[in-house]
């Protein structure tokens, strides 16, 4: 499990739905606003907004903070 920090350039590693039919595909980068202790991440999305994603889904940006 990936531990993320607040601020974290992130990127989702597959096609994920976000919620119901509503997917983003793989590849957008997003930047960590905040966590949970159940390894969830509220990410804000280039274009997209932000939403609440397992930290299964990401990994760190090369380049990133």
């Amino acid at each position: 499990m990936t531990k993320f920090r607040k601020f974290d350039i992130v990127e989702l590693i597959d096609r994920t739905e976000i919620k119901p039919l509503f997917y983003i595909d793989k590849n957008v980068l997003g930047v960590v606003m905040d966590d949970t202790c159940t390894d969830y991440y509220l990410v804000r999305f280039e274009g997209h907004g932000g939403y609440w994603v397992s930290g299964s889904k990401l990994k760190k940006h090369k380049g990133g903070n």
